[in-house]
């Protein structure tokens, strides 16, 4: 098997080589690939995701599976139209925070699921969040917390308010049930997550290394299967979150989703 990688600049691009290397696959990292016959797999992992579409779009039309990495692409309609092709064309895509795949995250979205901690009364976890990115501001790094907090408690959010003070964002998470808090701090690269429950409660610290071995793996299961590890529309979902997070604390004011 041979994967190509685009997006030289992000150490996900060495990252996510070397596990391939270690799976005995062939990765080839070349931001001037073109669509390929010998191509089983490309990687776009540009560090602003508004270069995704123009970069995938050509592959996915020549039936190449896609890995696109967060964001997916920093518009919405960009990323229904990337689908919408791929869809059309059987061709399998997925992409974004490889958190979503890490075993801690899916073990405990499994606990909540299965009623361990009871009620779920709150829960609260920190990530840096970098609003001020030169790669489409809070889109770079943001989706990373996004994804973890629909990972554990799903897809249905009801609104969100959220205040930024400097480099720092407090983002207030309503789902039906319960309420996130989620804590966007400058330069904090490891998760720490509380849950509290009325069965159990859980306060946690993590980084999020383990998710690109899990997230790689994934992906190549997805080229050999033809089968997408995440429903296309939640794929989208994590660029709404992020622009309603953005569009709360621009404009002071709670978003309904």
């Amino acid at each position: 098997m041979k994967i190509g990688i685009i997006g030289i600049e992000n150490s996900h691009a060495a990252a996510f080589s070397e596990i391939l290397a270690g799976m005995g696959i062939e990765a080839v990292v070349d931001d001037n690939l073109k669509p390929s016959a010998d191509l089983d797999g490309l990687m776009v992992v540009r560090r602003d995701g508004k270069f995704h579409k123009e970069i995938a779009m050509p592959f996915i039309r020549a039936k190449i599976p896609v890995w696109l990495d967060k964001p997916i692409t920093v518009d919405p309609a960009e990323a229904e139209e990337l689908l919408a092709v791929a869809q059309e064309l059987g061709v399998p895509v997925t992409g974004g925070s490889t958190a979503k795949f890490d075993p801690f995250f899916v073990h405990i979205a499994e606990r909540i699921a299965n009623g361990e901690f009871g009620d779920v009364l709150s829960a609260m976890m920190n990530l840096s969040g970098m609003p001020e990115s030169p790669y489409s501001g809070i889109h770079f790094y943001a989706h990373h917390l996004s994804e973890i907090m629909l990972t554990l408690f799903g897809y249905e959010v009801r609104s969100l308010r959220a205040i930024r003070r400097g480099n720092n964002i407090v983002c207030q998470v309503h789902y039906d049930n319960v309420n996130v808090v989620l804590n966007f701090q400058d330069h904090i690269y490891q998760c720490c997550l509380s849950v509290l429950g009325t069965a159990d409660s859980l306060i946690a610290k993590t980084t999020l290394d383990d998710g690109y071995r899990h997230g790689v793996e994934a992906f190549v299961e997805m080229i050999q299967t033809g089968k997408p590890p995440v429903e296309y529309d939640k794929l989208i979902y994590p660029i709404h979150l992020v622009n309603a997070i953005r569009q709360s604390y621009l404009t002071d004011k709670e978003i309904v989703l």
